[in-house]
């Protein structure tokens, strides 16, 4: 993992869940997108959450995320 990375998330939300469905291909759902910004000392992503743009360690990505 390095800066600019795009890490494709399927979140647990409702609204998350439509996105997947609609966007689905050949069987593999996403409804998330964060940008890796640093890794060092540990990673840390870029990522919108309605209504605002927030960073946050990709720990917390993980705990939100189904896959």
């Amino acid at each position: 993992m390095q800066p600019g990375d795009i890490i494709l998330s399927l979140r647990t939300f409702y609204t998350s869940k439509t996105i997947a469905k609609i966007t689905e291909v050949d069987g593999e759902r996403w409804s998330h997108a964060a940008l890796v910004v640093a890794v060092d000392p540990y990673p840390i992503i870029v990522q919108a959450v309605p209504p605002r743009v927030e960073c946050c360690l990709l720990e917390s990505l993980c705990e939100h995320s189904e896959k």
